[in-house]
């Protein structure tokens, strides 16, 4: 079942999600970011990754410093602009260890709804644990993609991150599993995509390695290319899981 947040039904909250690291999900949460600056979202991408890809991506390399996070945690206060036309970043170091102090399952979702009204998307790239933190992504999101390698560590994580979602006695985001970084050269992952046709699949491609180097995101990067093509449909598989009738435009 479904979530939705209180006080303002038009923000949705994009989480890029799961418990196995090295799986693509911070290139799917940037790519998913400029998709929806593009379909005219005002948009907020949330860096809550202590690695600090998303941030890096976007010219804002985190420093690990306890020192460097400000002594305010109204998310407002965090908000920088990104390079990005339209998309505002909240950099991973401005909430460093939040998650590991704070067990309130809503804080997160609390943070976000002083700010309900200034965006209609925010994307988050989350941690990759299994813990303290799920509890607060699952009471925050409305839709958690879950980027998957094929390969059977990838589908134990999702299994894993299925079950917790059927065993919490609070209704739970909708669950979307994407393949990432698919090699249809690999046996594994052919017939993966052979037995979920209609799942999302982000083929592996050179130029994701390329959008730190760039700052840019693929659809501007390899305009065109498979890569971008395939997160524009991923985008709008979005759209239609958080709102079929929305005002807004869904094309990427």
């Amino acid at each position: 079942m479904q979530q939705s947040h209180a006080g303002d039904r038009s923000i949705k909250v994009i989480a890029s999600y799961n418990i196995k690291g090295g799986v693509g999900k911070t290139a799917i949460a940037v790519n998913l970011a400029h998709c929806a600056v593009s379909a005219g979202c005002r948009t907020l991408l949330w860096d809550l990754d202590e690695q600090g890809g998303a941030s890096t991506i976007l010219g804002q390399m985190p420093v690990i410093s306890k020192r460097r996070a400000r002594r305010t945690y109204q998310l407002k206060d965090h908000i920088t602009a990104s390079p990005w036309s339209g998309l505002d970043l909240v950099p991973a170091d401005a909430f460093l260890n939040l998650l590991d102090r704070h067990d309130r399952p809503r804080h997160l979702r609390d943070l976000l709804q002083r700010i309900a009204g200034s965006y209609d998307r925010v994307i988050v790239d989350c941690p990759p644990t299994l813990g303290m933190a799920t509890e607060q992504i699952f009471e925050m999101a409305d839709l958690i993609v879950v980027p998957i390698v094929p390969s059977s560590l990838s589908f134990t994580a999702l299994a894993q991150l299925q079950g917790y979602a059927q065993n919490r006695d609070r209704p739970s985001p909708a669950l979307l599993p994407v393949f990432s970084m698919v090699d249809r050269r690999r046996r594994a992952h052919r017939e993966a995509i052979e037995a979920a046709p209609k799942q999302n699949a982000i083929p592996y491609a050179s130029a994701m390695e390329r959008m730190t180097a760039a700052g840019l995101p693929i659809a501007e990067i390899a305009p065109g290319s498979p890569a971008a093509k395939s997160l524009a449909a991923l985008w709008r598989t979005v759209q239609k899981k958080l709102a079929p009738d929305a005002a807004l435009s869904q094309a990427a």
